[in-house]
């Protein structure tokens, strides 16, 4: 798997943030993506910077607020209208973070690539960095 330009473009509304690897080795430096960016991004080891799945119930910080993901989904009248219609027996925690995909609704995903989530799973191929790592 390499990174290509499906996995970098709906991230772009939302303002993601890169890393650059240098000669030596991965620089912590962050800047924003921009699409007049993209083709130069992928011809170089670039990596997005983004959230494993597994944050979704974790208490994260985006532009100086703090919430819990899965709480702020929760909260949505499209999620309660969704809800009724999803097994019981399946959570929207599992549906979320294993990404099953004839259960989400373009919303949920939108909600994902805003907060900067892996939902490509990029981080695991080592094609994105995990934010956690970096020094804040």
């Amino acid at each position: 798997m390499k990174l290509e330009l499906k996995h970098l473009a709906p991230y772009l509304p939302y303002g993601l943030q890169m890393s650059c690897e240098t000669m030596n080795g991965l620089e912590t430096f962050k800047w924003t993506l921009l699409p007049n960016t993209i083709e130069e991004v992928l011809s170089f080891k670039n990596k997005p910077i983004l959230r494993p799945l597994s944050e979704l119930t974790n208490e994260i910080e985006i532009n100086r607020e703090k919430f819990v993901p899965i709480k702020e989904i929760k909260k949505a009248e499209a999620f309660k209208k969704w809800n009724e219609g999803v097994n019981e027996h399946i959570g929207i925690e599992y549906i979320l973070t294993s990404l099953y995909p004839c259960y989400l609704e373009y919303w949920m995903v939108e909600k994902l690539l805003q907060w900067h989530f892996d939902i490509y799973d990029l981080i695991k191929n080592d094609l994105a960095i995990d934010i956690n790592t970096l020094d804040q």
